[in-house]
């Protein structure tokens, strides 16, 4: 994949899917939608992956294919995100999402054809939305990556390791994260008024997330 942001201060986005019935949603893709540098949105699977890890402990199929409808589950979720701002789009390759800044769309990533079949992407529900947003900045060479989520942080600064201890984070992000050399930022979900900043790398802008030097997956 071609590093679309290297030079350019391309940040990726993941919009926790735990914000789905939060009045504050709305506010968060305004925001989003109107920032002047390049962002690509990573939406979480919210409902829809929940209904997949209901299925799977109801019908017994493997991880992998979990993995496969998960993904789904988060262009589910995305496609939502697109139907309450026109100004967001959905999409699945990189082409995609230079075409979306051209027509000065802010582009929402469906994960399935580019993270299905990748063998450095664990499948299992170790790896979720928050380390496919880690992932994506690391093959598109992103400036920074920024977690919206629903608890606030706490502490201006927290170790990755910390948020996975805690379950803020899935287990596999602190490494993910570390391969991507990515910056990254935690966002609560008060916090719509600091996106430019935190994109900025803003010290005052929710709190920044360290990690351990870059570790082979």
């Amino acid at each position: 994949m071609r590093l679309l942001g290297a030079g350019r201060g391309l940040s990726i986005v993941k919009i926790g899917g735990s914000l789905y019935g939060d009045p504050r949603l709305k506010l968060w893709l305004n925001a989003l939608c109107s920032l002047a540098a390049p962002i690509i949105i990573v939406p979480g699977g919210g409902p829809f992956a929940d209904a997949v890890r209901d299925a799977q402990e109801r019908m017994v199929f493997s991880d992998r294919t979990a993995h496969e409808l998960a993904l789904f589950a988060m262009a589910q979720y995305g496609r939502a995100l697109c139907d309450l701002d026109a100004r967001l789009t959905l999409c699945e390759l990189d082409d995609d999402f230079e075409e979306a800044w051209v027509r000065r769309a802010t582009p929402v990533w469906s994960p399935f054809f580019l993270a299905s079949h990748r063998e450095d992407i664990a499948q299992s529900w170790d790896m979720t939305s928050d380390s496919l947003a880690a992932w994506l900045a690391g093959e598109l060479g992103a400036r920074r990556v920024v977690l919206v989520k629903s608890a606030p942080p706490t502490q201006p600064e927290i170790a990755a390791s910390a948020l996975a201890d805690s379950g803020i984070v899935d287990p596999l992000f602190p490494r993910y994260l570390a391969k991507s050399r990515a910056e990254a930022v935690w966002l609560g979900p008060n916090d719509w008024p600091q996106i430019s900043q935190a994109i900025r790398g803003k010290a005052e802008a929710g709190a920044r997330i360290v990690t351990a030097s870059h570790t082979d997956l």
